[in-house]
């Protein structure tokens, strides 16, 4: 199912499958035990273009302050990684549909 979503996510936005990997915890299931993954799954998911840059930046912070606290496991922290990789493909793929947009 989210594996539908992403796929969504990177039609809607244009992204070529190579730019948003699927994290193989995602597929398990394993992410969504994390305290920041609503957070990040939210921003992912935000549909209203005006909303996207506060979603984005909401998340990117509190997965920040996630790889600052003790107790991280070598799996969250690749996790984390991820994230904030696909974090930053859909950020630079809103930028450059918002620069396409305010072209003649």
């Amino acid at each position: 199912m989210l594996g539908d979503t992403f796929r969504l996510i990177s039609f809607l936005f244009g992204i070529k499958s190579t730019y948003l990997p699927l994290p193989r915890r995602f597929c398990g299931g394993r992410m969504e035990r994390y305290s920041w993954f609503e957070i990040y799954r939210a921003a992912l998911l935000e549909l209203d273009s005006s909303k996207i840059p506060e979603r984005l930046m909401l998340a990117r912070e509190k997965l920040k302050q996630r790889m600052q606290m003790a107790g991280l496991d070598g799996g969250e922290q690749q996790a984390i990684v991820d994230a904030l990789n696909n974090l930053h493909a859909v950020e630079s793929n809103e930028q450059s549909r918002s620069l396409s947009d305010t072209r003649p």
